[in-house]
């Protein structure tokens, strides 16, 4: 539990920065929606793209920085975090863009989707979290998180139609 609660902690650091863009943006992309909807949408998949690379580029540079922090901040009894945190840092592009779907979700008077692919996340963690923490330990957890956070609004988007444009903006900016 320690080994994971490191990872998770440590990855989930760099969330501010996407979360803390949704907030500031939101407001103005709310009055944009009124004013331009053309431009609006433009804007929202500029934000989705610049979320995206900022996650990935936090991902891909975990490779050099997550075994140094892991080892000054917490010492070597936590140095199994660091491929745990390797994978977990994975889900921080999905979350990035989806700090956005959901303020997306609120302009569109979508308040429920958004529930909705919080519960299809939570529900596909749980069904991960049993099959693969038994044979893969914690770096199983991180994995069920990760595949979690991107299954549930790709799931929801066949099923739920007015989540379709969202889920294309998403599929979009991580590609």
């Amino acid at each position: 539990t320690g080994i994971y609660n490191v990872a998770a902690r440590l990855s989930e650091v760099w969330y501010f920065v996407p979360s803390a863009l949704a907030l500031a943006a939101f407001p103005q992309m709310v009055k944009l929606r009124a004013s331009s909807p053309q431009v609006y949408q433009r804007r929202m998949q500029d934000a989705q793209d610049f979320s995206a690379a900022f996650g990935t580029i936090i991902a891909i540079s975990s490779f050099w920085w997550a075994g140094p922090l892991v080892s000054i901040l917490f010492g070597a009894p936590y140095a199994d975090s660091v491929s745990v945190l390797q994978i977990y840092v994975w889900a921080g592009i999905v979350f990035a863009t989806r700090s956005l779907i959901h303020k997306w979700l609120l302009a569109e008077d979508q308040f429920w989707s958004s529930a909705l692919i919080n519960m299809t996340g939570a529900a596909a963690n749980v069904v991960l979290n049993l099959i693969l923490i038994p044979h893969y330990g914690a770096e199983g957890a991180a994995v069920a998180t990760v595949v979690s956070y991107t299954l549930a609004p790709l799931l929801l988007a066949p099923v739920v139609p007015k989540l379709r444009p969202v889920a294309i903006m998403q599929i979009k900016a991580i590609a």
